[in-house]
């Protein structure tokens, strides 16, 4: 499982690497076109707004796996010892099941659109819709990985085979 969550860490890496300086450079090419040249292009926008989408998701999505999200780092910070394990334990428990509903109503909200185009590029709105199930199910597979390894850390610690950190 490690070895799939490290590759889909990477996947997620190289996109937010390759659409963040694409989104970047197409809004200031329109910016360019639409002040300097009075030609602005219609796909421009829409295609920005999409990698947004994108890249919120896959960020948040990295950001869950290198333990980097807010509420993670806050209410990790909060506890010691056996509480720590246990609230971590809980707290991915909670990840999987929020995030298995967002992969599950994320799937039926894109599936619908298929059919529905977007209005300046031209591709099924379903397309921009994925970007939610796709990082959802990212999330699912790190934290099955983090509850995996906090079950471990429990399982010593109440076996007396982990010390408690001051």
């Amino acid at each position: 499982m490690r070895k799939v969550n490290e590759f889909t860490a990477w996947f997620c890496k190289m996109l937010l690497i390759i659409m963040v300086p694409v989104m970047t450079v197409i809004v200031f090419v329109q910016v360019l076109l639409r002040y300097v040249f009075s030609a602005p292009l219609v796909w421009v926008e829409e295609a920005a707004k999409y990698l947004l989408v994108w890249v919120s998701f896959f960020g948040s999505a990295c950001a869950v796996r290198y333990g980097m999200h807010i509420t993670l780092i806050f209410l990790n910070n909060k506890f010691r010892g056996y509480a720590k394990l246990v609230l971590d334990l809980g707290i991915q428990l909670l990840l999987i099941v929020f995030s298995a509903i967002c992969v599950i109503e994320g799937m039926n909200l894109s599936l619908g659109q298929w059919d529905q185009m977007s209005p300046g590029m031209r591709i099924p709105q379903a397309l921009p819709y994925m970007a939610m199930p796709i990082a959802f199910a990212f999330i699912i597979l790190y934290s099955i990985e983090f509850v995996i390894d906090d079950v471990k850390k429990v399982v010593l610690q109440k076996e007396g085979g982990l010390k408690e950190k001051k």
